[in-house]
């Protein structure tokens, strides 16, 4: 079984930039034996809240596994528990967060209005930094590798094109989300998922994380294309599109 993922909108009355907050959940292959990991995003709760939001829940969902019980409804009812809660007693709180986000918001224009031509310069020395240096030796066993990945979000054109452009030219299928978060989800030769992943990475983000891999021998008898979940090409999904994503990952199993 391969990682799957959701993303459930949450409490209406902590909507900031058109978006609710939302509770991202991971499943491990293992699950529901493993623990599940368990994400909340949002621009306008203060971090202490959500790490204190987080670690209730991480705390959940270890006894649930410890038990082998399904625990993704709970995790959710938990979460907006938590929310309503805070949202009764720091109302004043979430409108100073939502002020702070807005200002973040306006950093990031800058961020993202950078020229095609000035990010393009800097890929371009970062490429060379890299082919300059000694790769490691090619591996004697083939292996498929899959990353899940979340940034705060994806917006700038050109880090659009490159997200698809270096996909396709690792031969990794998969999908990416735009907008708030923004969301990379990819699947194809290990190799290539290291070296996209270390791309990625060295792009400028205000947050950007891997939040899953999973790593696959794969049979001397066996083609790694015939292992493959995912789709062979790579596609854009619209920022409403989270749902989509997240049917397309059930399909794949």
């Amino acid at each position: 079984m391969m990682l799957c993922f959701c993303c459930i909108f949450l409490d209406e009355d902590l909507k900031a930039d058109g978006e609710s907050p939302q509770l991202c959940i991971t499943l491990p292959p293992l699950y529901p034996h493993k623990s599940l990991r368990a994400e909340l995003l949002s621009s306008c709760l203060p971090t202490h809240r959500l790490a204190e939001c987080e670690e209730a829940l991480k705390e959940r969902a270890r006894e649930c596994a410890e038990r082998g019980e399904e625990c993704v409804v709970d995790i959710v009812q938990s979460a907006k528990d938590s929310l309503a809660d805070f949202v009764a007693e720091h109302r004043t709180e979430i409108e100073e967060a939502a002020q702070a986000a807005a200002d973040d918001e306006a950093d990031d224009d800058e961020e993202d209005d950078m020229s095609d031509d000035a990010l393009a310069e800097e890929l371009q020395l970062l490429e060379l930094q890299a082919s300059a240096a000694a790769r490691p030796p090619a591996r004697q066993q083939q292996q498929l590798g899959r990353r899940v990945c979340y940034s705060h979000h994806i917006r700038a054109e050109t880090k659009r094109r490159y997200i698809i452009q270096w996909a396709l030219e690792l031969r990794l299928g998969g999908f990416s989300k735009i907008g708030y978060p923004g969301v990379v989800i990819v699947e194809g030769p290990e190799e290539g998922c290291m070296e996209y992943i270390t791309r990625l990475q060295r792009l400028r983000w205000k947050h950007f994380v891997v939040r899953g891999e999973e790593i696959i021998d794969v049979p001397a008898s066996k083609c790694l294309d015939d292992m493959r979940r995912l789709p062979r090409g790579f596609e854009e999904l619209g920022s409403k599109e989270m749902g989509r994503m997240a049917d397309e990952c059930r399909k794949a199993g």
